[in-house]
């Protein structure tokens, strides 16, 4: 059982970061990088608080950076929720 939630909007995020990196890297690095997101999202269900608090975007959110990429995600509920996941230089009060 997976102890975190994926947002629709994350769920698109990842399916456009597999084809970007398809596309650019190639599909077995793609793979990776897409397994080691899952990793991470499983790891933030272990330890909800291992990214840093990011009150000025909303109560309870976090972030964890994973290669180029900001996992954004919410621990109010039960299972911790994926919010997002953009690009390190993305603004996330533009997509938060």
């Amino acid at each position: 059982m997976r102890s975190y939630k994926l947002t629709t909007d994350a769920k698109q995020d990842l399916v456009e970061i597999y084809y970007t990196g398809h596309s650019v890297w190639g599909e077995a690095q793609a793979d990776i990088y897409l397994n080691t997101l899952y990793e991470v999202f499983e790891r933030i269900g272990e330890l909800p608080k291992i990214g840093v608090k990011q009150s000025e975007l909303g109560q309870g959110i976090h972030r964890l950076n994973v290669g180029a990429h900001a996992v954004f995600y919410s621990v109010l509920n039960k299972h911790p929720e994926i919010l997002r996941v953009l690009r390190q230089e993305a603004q996330p009060d533009n997509w938060l």
